[in-house]
């Protein structure tokens, strides 16, 4: 396991970079605006950064495709390191307004977009995992690299809510992940091999940035590949979703039970030793027991029903006698529940696209996986950060019922309510 590493390194870098924000970007958009538009901006901000990256996502995939993953994951890691420098310099700014807008947040907003520019690593990191794994290893390996992302996410928040607590505040967590990037940013140069030779390259591919930056151009590609494009419809709904309950959960914890930085901080560390146990030790029995689009169901089944049961758990529950909040206790057994949902799921999607399509076109349909997953990211915290201020916890209730549009529509297509592996399927079972 070795060879993969550098791999794990750049997953977990990544996921450190995104996941130290959470405990943090709450509490910076409550100090540059007005109360009442912290949901926004916060949303605003987690979407800066996803909407760039579900635009530029496929163009780095495709050009890992032609020119190689190492340069994309090179050029893909300087701009995460550049761009903490910008966010940096944003915290250290005077709060002085521009066209009606604070300066430092706008610097802040900045550094997002950067490093959604250039956040398709992930897309030519899980292709480089492709290209350097056997069709039969893949879902171990992307289990192992969800656990990864679940360290990330163990260890992120964290450090996010202690750096941002120190007497330099928000420089502290610039400071952390600039340093954790370029180390990072040093290792890929000096170990990272490339995986794609150069008789494997796609050299017919030429690169329309116009075409590239239009997703629905990207996944038509695939339209004679009927059972890759319903994957990736139920996959955009998921992502719709995932990416709501992400952003509604950190709002819920932080109003509902008054949590900081550092609260915040612990319970999404929580959800990080979730993601690893469930990675490290039952995703990949699961799949191998039943398959892989089993597993992708059974993932979407824990997870609608984990966002049906939240807003059924009574609040103010205190166990007598103690300081102990039965609620909040209720609430985080319930989130290992979802968290296996989206653990089963998520690197399960990547398994079944991957093995459906040409070993050219691995950078091609990572790309248009990770555009789908940004895209919700992108499109959804604002919309969500909205829906919880008018309708509280009901909004889960709106989320899960959207998993069920994507199968609906396919058994309109096909007569059946689930997916079916194509009969010459080479995935597992």
């Amino acid at each position: 396991m070795g060879k993969y590493l550098p791999i794990f390194l750049l997953t977990f870098v990544n996921v450190i970079g995104f996941s130290l924000l959470i405990p943090v970007m709450p509490v910076v958009a409550e100090k540059y605006v007005d109360p009442s538009l912290v949901g926004v901006v916060y949303g605003g901000l987690i979407s800066s950064y996803a909407l760039f990256q579900f635009l530029f996502a496929p163009i780095l995939g495709s050009l890992s495709d032609k020119y190689g993953r190492k340069p994309v994951l090179m050029l893909s890691q300087a701009g995460t390191t550049l761009s903490w420098v910008i966010f940096g310099i944003g915290v250290l700014l005077p709060d002085v307004p521009v066209a009606g807008l604070s300066l430092p947040l706008i610097v802040v907003a900045l550094s997002r977009v950067v490093d959604g520019i250039t956040g398709g690593n992930i897309s030519a990191a899980q292709a480089w995992v492709s290209d350097m794994t056997e069709p039969k290893d893949r879902t171990r390996v992307y289990g192992l690299l969800g656990a990864t992302f679940g360290i990330g996410f163990l260890f992120g928040p964290a450090i996010g809510g202690i750096s941002s607590s120190t007497p330099i505040g928000f420089l502290g967590t610039a400071i952390v992940a600039f340093l954790i990037s370029a180390v990072t940013l040093i290792v890929m140069a000096r170990k990272l091999p490339e995986s794609l030779p150069e008789q494997k390259r796609d050299r017919e591919l030429h690169i329309h940035f116009a075409r590239e930056l239009n997703i629905l151009h990207k996944i038509s590609g695939f339209s004679h590949n009927k059972f890759v494009t319903r994957l990736l419809l139920i996959r955009v709904f998921f992502a719709l979703v995932f990416s709501s309950y992400t952003t509604i959960i950190i709002l819920y914890l932080n109003s509902g039970f008054g949590l900081g930085q550092l609260g915040l901080g612990l319970m999404m560390s929580i959800i990080g030793i979730y993601s690893i146990f469930n990675q490290a030790y039952l995703i990949n029995r699961f799949v191998r027991a039943r398959g892989e689009l089993f597993s992708v169901y059974l993932g979407i089944v824990l997870t609608f029903s984990g966002l049906l049961i939240l807003p059924l758990i009574p609040t103010g529950l205190i166990v007598p006698g103690t300081a102990v909040n039965m609620s909040l206790v209720l609430v985080m057994i319930n989130a290992y529940f979802l968290n296996l949902g989206i653990t089963l799921s998520m690197p399960t999607f990547k398994t079944l696209l991957t093995s459906q399509v040409a070993p050219t076109k691995q950078g091609v349909i990572t790309g248009i996986d990770e555009s789908l997953l940004a895209l919700g990211q992108g499109v959804t915290p604002i919309l969500a950060g909205g829906l919880y201020s008018a309708f509280g916890l009901l909004t889960f209730v709106v989320f899960a019922a959207m998993l069920l549009i994507p199968n609906i529509i396919i058994w309109l297509q096909t007569g059946h309510p689930v997916l079916r592996l194509p009969e010459d399927s080479t995935s597992v079972r």
